[in-house]
């Protein structure tokens, strides 16, 4: 992840991000619409699939790892929901039909952002709690189900992410404390040990 990236996805986050859409740009770039959760929404030229890699490269997330861990908890392979960090699961919904072979289809909506979702003549409507409304290319049954599994996701991860997360950061204290310089007091301690295996060796 390029540092560039980086603080692009933090400012967005603190921004309120709340969605990241599939957008034929401008001029017919395949793209990406990032909604905000006061309803504005600006376009970026890299696709959803980039956008969501980028925003779990942010808290250090393996995208791989984290379609596995919704995988096995869902024991669904295809649009399944992801757990990027606490508070932000970010769902799928089919959105637009292609153009290209490879342009996709799904947008992800954060989970938290979801006000309902209501039938339509083609598809059904996805409330946003800022007032917006995203047409989704399924029916309301099917993006209920999105949700469903996205709080089952939510539910089954929650002690184990807070764990895994504490984790990380005591490993994270201990490797800043061992990459401190040795201070004297440091180096005496390891002379004395040295002095006292080479007595016991006889050296």
């Amino acid at each position: 992840m390029s540092k560039g990236m980086e603080n692009i996805c933090a400012k967005w986050l603190k921004d309120g991000m709340c969605g990241v859409l599939p957008s034929y740009g401008e001029y017919g770039a395949n793209g990406s619409a990032i909604i905000f959760e006061d309803g504005s929404s600006i376009e970026h030229k890299r696709k959803v699939r980039s956008v969501i890699i980028e925003l779990a490269g942010l808290f250090q997330k393996d995208i791989v790892l984290l379609r596995k861990q919704s995988n096995d908890v869902l024991s669904q392979k295809t649009m399944t929901p992801l757990s990027i960090a606490p508070g932000i699961i970010v769902v799928p919904f089919k959105m637009r039909k292609p153009i290209g072979k490879d342009d996709g289809t799904a947008g992800y909506v954060f989970e938290s952002h979801v006000d309902g979702i209501e039938e339509a003549r083609e598809g059904s409507i996805l409330r946003l709690k800022c007032g917006r409304r995203l047409a989704v290319m399924e029916g309301a049954r099917t993006a209920t189900r999105h949700m469903d599994n996205a709080m089952r996701l939510r539910n089954n991860t929650v002690h184990y992410g807070a764990k895994n997360d504490q984790a990380a950061t005591s490993w994270l204290k201990l490797r800043e404390e061992y990459e401190q310089p040795a201070t004297r007091g440091d180096i005496a301690i390891v002379h004395r040990s040295l002095m006292s295996i080479m007595e016991k060796l006889k050296l």
